[in-house]
């Protein structure tokens, strides 16, 4: 600790910096709803943060930061703000995936989806870039559903026949859908279109042929 004199002539006692863990939980719980009061109370009760919890005053300054804080901001390399490692590890190949999934529609991440992105990519190091993307959406748009993503991260169905299996038998009617199955699903999707359209094509052409004849 150091020392630091005040204004008035006295000496008051700065503690060590708040830990960058402890700044993205205040700042994610902000985001999710939760006021200081609550946020700090939280923080107090959660063995995760045990002796690191700061004061309500600190709690406040960084709440009111992320309350102002546009999280939809695309991801940057060269941001000013503070990237985590993790992030410039995971995302890029995220970005690739993105762009070649939603065939260019979506070239971005936002710094939201990127901090989720890095955090699944930690608990399962081998997930698709695509999945990873995919269950970052999912968490952000419905948080409810996290015991599920976490059960997915957990059990790997992505590694194989048996993993899938042994996933599917855990999760029962809450199973995740695995992302090389909807990727099947839009491909059928798209051969079901084209071949209706050919048959609708080939019965006008029917039809044009019939009236040509009867005229």
């Amino acid at each position: 600790m150091s020392h630091i004199k005040g204004e008035i002539g006295r000496t008051r006692t700065r503690g060590p910096g708040t830990d960058r863990d402890v700044i993205e939980a205040i700042e994610e719980l902000r985001r999710a709803g939760f006021m200081p009061a609550e946020i700090h109370r939280r923080l107090a009760r959660d063995p995760l943060f045990m002796g690191r919890a700061p004061k309500l005053g600190v709690v406040k300054k960084y709440a009111a930061r992320a309350a102002t804080e546009p999280i939809t901001d695309p991801w940057r390399l060269c941001s000013r703000k503070p990237v985590q490692l993790d992030e410039i590890a995971t995302v890029p190949p995220v970005i690739a995936a993105v762009v070649e999934r939603t065939q260019g529609r979506v070239r971005q991440v936002t710094r939201h989806e990127a901090t989720i992105v890095a955090r699944l990519v930690r608990a399962a190091d081998d997930i698709g870039p695509w999945d990873a993307y995919r269950l970052a959406q999912r968490l952000i748009s419905r948080p409810e559903d996290e015991p599920d993503v976490l059960l997915y991260l957990g059990a790997r169905p992505w590694r194989g026949e048996a993993e899938r299996e042994r996933y599917e038998r855990l999760a029962g009617p809450n199973a995740i859908a695995s992302p090389y199955v909807e990727a099947a699903a839009e491909v059928m999707g798209t051969a079901t279109v084209a071949a209706t359209a050919a048959v609708q094509k080939a019965t006008q052409r029917r039809a044009s042929r019939q009236e040509g004849s009867e005229r």
